[in-house]
C-alpha cells in the first residue's frame, strides 16, 4: 500500500546517512534479526525487574509553583515544534515526527498540559533519562537534509528547549521530581522503553520506507563509530550514558537552583 505523499515523497534518499537502498542493506537482514532478538529480550528483562521497584510517591497537594514559567514554556515549546511539524509537511518528510526528539517534545507538552497526578511523576521521570537524544543531537549534528529557510534554526532551538524544560519543571516538592541518587529502576525502565521503541518501531518502518530514522538502517554522516557493529556499539556507550546522564543532570540542576533537594531521599553528595 502506497503511503501518502506527505509521509516520505519530498526525502532525497541519495543524501548520504539519510536512506536509500546502500543505507538498507548497509547491514545484513542476519545481522538485523540477531541484534533485534537479543536486545528487546534484554529490554524485556530490563522492565520485568524494575517495574516492581518503581515508586511514585504521589501527594495530591504537590503542585508546580511555577505556573507562569510553564505557561510560557508551554506556548513556546508548542510554537516552535509546530513550525517544526510545517516544515516536515513543507517537505513532505513527516516521517521523520517518529524520530525520538520529536516523541519526547510531545511528551513535555503533555507533562506542561496535564494536571498533577502520579502519572506524571512517572512519565517525567521516565523522559529524564532520555536527554541523551537531544544532547548529542546538539554535540553531533544532523542538519544537511535542512534546505528551507530557518529550518536549522528551528532544529537547534527544538533541541535546547527539550534539555531546558526538564532543567527549569525540575522540582523535589512537586510531581516533577525525580527519583533518589541510587534508585536505578526509572532509568532501567527508561533505557528498556527507549531499545524497544528502536527496534520495534522505528527499525520496522526504516526497512518498509527505506528511511534511516534515528539511524536503525545505517550509521549518521557524523556517527564517530561508523562501522558494521555501530549498532552493536552505540547499545554498549548510550545506556551508559543515559545511566550517568540523567543522574548527574539531575543532581547539578538541583544544587544549582538551590533546590529543596536535602530534604528529599535524593543527595548529590
Amino acid at each position: 500500500m502506497a503511503l501518502p505523499a506527505f509521509i516520505k515523497d519530498g526525502i532525497d534518499l541519495s543524501i548520504s546517512g539519510v536512506g536509500g537502498f546502500q543505507c538498507l542493506h548497509y547491514l545484513s537482514f542476519r545481522q538485523k534479526f540477531f541484534e533485534s532478538v537479543f536486545y528487546c529480550i534484554l529490554s524485556l528483562c530490563g522492565i520485568f525487574w524494575a517495574l516492581p521497584k518503581l515508586n511514585l510517591p504521589f501527594n495530591s497537594s504537590l503542585v508546580s509553583r511555577n505556573l507562569q514559567t510553564k505557561s510560557i514554556l508551554l506556548c513556546v515549546h508548542c510554537i516552535v515544534f509546530g513550525i517544526e511539524v510545517g516544515f516536515k509537511f513543507a517537505t513532505s518528510s513527516f516521517i521523520w515526527i517518529l524520530n525520538p526528539c520529536h516523541v519526547l517534545t510531545v511528551i513535555q507538552i503533555w507533562l506542561l498540559l496535564a494536571d498533577p497526578s502520579e502519572l506524571v511523576t512517572g512519565v517525567f521521570r521516565i523522559h529524564f533519562h532520555m536527554l541523551n537524544g537531544p544532547l548529542l543531537a546538539l554535540l553531533f549534528p544532523v542538519v544537511n537534509t535542512r534546505i528551507l529557510p530557518f529550518e536549522t534554526v528551528v532544529y537547534y532551538l527544538q533541541h535546547l528547549l527539550i534539555l531546558l524544560i526538564p532543567s527549569l519543571l525540575i522540582d523535589q516538592l512537586s510531581v516533577y521530581s525525580v527519583e533518589p541518587l541510587l534508585d536505578f529502576s526509572w532509568v532501567i525502565f527508561s533505557i528498556s522503553l527507549q531499545v524497544l521503541y528502536h527496534f520495534l518501531v522505528l527499525q520496522p518502518m526504516s526497512v518498509i520506507t527505506m528511511v534511516n530514522l534515528n539511524n536503525m538502517l545505517c550509521p549518521a554522516v557524523s556517527d564517530p563509530f561508523a562501522g558494521p557493529y555501530y549498532r552493536v556499539i552505540a547499545m554498549t556507550h548510550q545506556p551508559l550514558l543515559i545511566l550517568i546522564l540523567g543522574k548527574i543532570f539531575a543532581c547539578l540542576v538541583l544544587r544549582l537552583r538551590g533546590s529543596s533537594a536535602s530534604k528529599t531521599k535524593f543527595s548529590c553528595r
